[in-house]
């Protein structure tokens, strides 16, 4: 797997085995492509998907292929920034997520301006 081009090696850190049926996943900003099926595995870990992954994004393709493989996870904190009228980053849908209405801080929106184009 690739994590901003520093590769770490799979073997010493299995995404799998670390899940335990509780935890929360949360995939922010990203395009997993790699290996569908390694979600899908997380996926059978937890015991509601649809509760405990999430998918928080802002890039139409990366939720489009998660809705097209996962379709058992979480979504509705993700917004397609093309076409939106007020496109979020995906630092923003983040800062929405857990504070819901609450007011972002300055830095964060200023982030969200120039991360969306």
């Amino acid at each position: 797997m690739e994590l901003y081009n520093n590769m770490i090696n799979e073997e010493e850190y299995n995404l799998i085995d670390v899940i335990e049926k509780n935890d929360l996943i949360f995939f922010v900003d990203c395009c997993y492509t790699r290996s569908p099926d390694l979600i899908k595995e997380m996926i059978k870990k937890v015991n509601n998907p649809k509760d405990q992954i999430f998918l928080i994004d802002h890039h139409e393709t990366s939720i489009d292929m998660a809705k097209e493989f996962w379709p058992e996870i979480n979504f509705e904190a993700s917004m397609s920034s093309s076409g939106a009228s007020n496109p979020k980053s995906a630092a923003l849908l983040c800062w929405k997520f857990f504070y819901n209405d609450e007011p972002a801080p300055k830095f964060l929106n200023l982030i969200s301006n120039y991360d969306v184009w």
